[in-house]
């Protein structure tokens, strides 16, 4: 008996034995156990990483304290470099803005959130607003705490699923600050329309309101808000055609529009007793009814910028610019009226100072005869003119004043003339000009004093078009070297490179 016993015994456990290799074998074989084996070693992996990086942190503050120069200066002297950083008036266009501040340390993020001055110029780019921008644009607004703003709001709406409630959001943002706001400068698909995510925040009083940039893709409502604006005096619209908007013309001194047209630029230049400085851009058309004298008695500077087929003539002959000093012409639709412009010279009596044409249709002669008629210019830009010659550069010679059939010099007083076209120098011609205006000098004792001829103090010429020399290039270029180092600031540039 005892041996059955035995045997039958020593078969259990041999079967035991068995088993309990069979379960081993399946869960080892059993991904979803070596899952949660894996996993179980990830998490003991994790929580002891999570705890390096708690002793990392206190480690690296001690780090911070102990060896970094800037965190061991006295806060008011870290506060006055960023203060040199970050100016009031920071470059606005740069991607460097106060929010890098945050990122360095958090002593660093401390300080910076808690200087308001840091946080008064407000720029915001974006091309897909979303709830996010909303978000950094209130934070970086609160930052400023109660100080005056400057807001650069640029929002280039490019896809079609872009919800316009961010959009709304956004200026709804700006539009509670609006008693704060010094300057602004909006590029917006449109400006506080009646739309029904605005919460009735359009405001209407600007207290400390200097300067005002919108430019707009839409125009839904009048633009009318600025009339409670004691202090503004710098406008600039673009987008808002004409009867779209109202102004505190008698504060405004500098004033940009466009589009605009004929009527219109006579109408705020006649309204604006205090206009000083004036930009009319894309003149859309001639729509002078009753054309009446318009006198600019503040006007110092005028730019006229037209690429169609609007004559500028009817602008020219209506108004009286006693005191304009600057005048700015970049017209291409039609041939320059001249004579429109010697008659504005004549009937103004103004003394112009800075005279530029860019790419107006001139011919040569009639280009000479409307310089004569400003012989007080100080300063002259040819940009882009094709029907010029070396005849034009040749006349500007004191000693070739008989050219006009005139006893007089052209252009005097002249001490500054820029040139960029396709004008085929010719060095010989140049350097006998050059040298002449930088000496002073005439013809000879029987032409015109020279006391009356000024010092030609800077000469920039940048053509595209190839250099030709007489029979010296060197004497020619030298005696330009010697300009230039007695004192005359010259810029030669043609196809083959810089020469002087």
């Amino acid at each position: 008996m005892v041996p059955l016993r035995s045997a039958i015994f020593s078969q259990m456990l041999i079967g035991a034995s068995e088993d309990y290799s069979a379960a081993q074998q399946c869960s080892i074989d059993d991904p979803r156990q070596q899952l949660l084996e894996l996993e179980c070693e990830i998490s003991r992996v994790e929580a002891l990483l999570a705890k390096l990086v708690q002793r990392r942190v206190p480690l690296k503050r001690k780090i911070n304290r102990r060896f970094a120069p800037m965190l061991s200066l006295p806060v008011e002297l870290c506060s006055e470099i960023f203060t040199t950083c970050f100016p009031p008036t920071w470059d606005t266009e740069g991607t460097c803005s106060p929010l890098i501040l945050g990122q360095v340390c958090t002593a660093w993020r401390n300080l910076a959130w808690s200087m308001p001055w840091l946080w008064n110029n407000v720029f915001l780019s974006s091309t897909r607003p979303t709830p996010a921008h909303v978000e950094l644009l209130e934070e970086w607004i609160a930052r400023s705490a109660n100080l005056p703003l400057s807001i650069h709001l640029r929002l280039k709406i490019e896809n079609a699923d872009v919800d316009m409630r961010d959009v709304t959001h956004l200026m709804d943002a700006v539009a509670r600050c609006s008693k704060r706001w010094r300057t602004i400068n909006f590029e917006v698909p449109f400006f506080f329309p009646a739309d029904p995510y605005v919460s009735n925040l359009i405001p209407t009083k600007f207290p400390i309101l200097t300067s005002a940039a919108i430019q707009v893709e839409h125009v839904r409502t009048p633009l009318n808000l600025f009339i409670d604006a004691p202090q503004l005096q710098d406008v600039q619209l673009i987008g808002f055609p004409r009867n779209s908007f109202d102004l505190p013309w008698d504060h405004i001194t500098r004033l940009r529009l466009n589009p605009t047209t004929v009527q219109q630029c006579l109408e705020l230049l006649g309204t604006a007793p205090n206009l000083i400085h004036c930009i009319f851009e894309n003149i859309t058309r001639s729509d002078v009814v009753n054309p009446t004298p318009i006198l600019a008695p503040s006007l110092q500077s005028l730019e006229v910028i037209s690429f169609t087929h609007t004559p500028i003539s009817e602008l020219l002959d209506t108004l009286r610019i006693p005191n304009v000093l600057d005048l700015s012409f970049h017209v291409t639709g039609n041939t320059f009226p001249h004579w429109s412009f010697i008659s504005l010279m004549v009937r103004s009596s103004c003394v112009l100072q800075r005279l530029s044409l860019n790419a107006v249709r001139i011919s040569e002669w009639q280009l000479w005869e409307c310089l004569e008629a400003v012989p007080s210019l100080l300063s002259l830009r040819l940009i882009n003119i094709d029907r010029l010659s070396n005849d034009t550069i040749r006349v500007l010679n004191p000693q070739n004043h008989t050219m006009l059939g005139s006893q007089k010099y052209l252009l005097p007083m002249l001490q500054e003339l820029v040139y960029t076209g396709a004008l085929e120098i010719n060095f010989l011609a140049m350097a006998n000009t050059l040298y002449s205006r930088w000496m002073g000098v005439g013809a000879s004792v029987s032409t015109p004093s020279a006391d009356n001829v000024a010092q030609l103090q800077s000469f920039k010429f940048t053509t595209s078009a190839p250099a030709v020399f007489g029979t010296d290039e060197k004497v020619q270029l030298g005696h330009m070297q010697q300009l230039v180092k007695e004192g005359m600031d010259i810029s030669l540039v043609t196809r083959e490179g810089a020469w002087v």
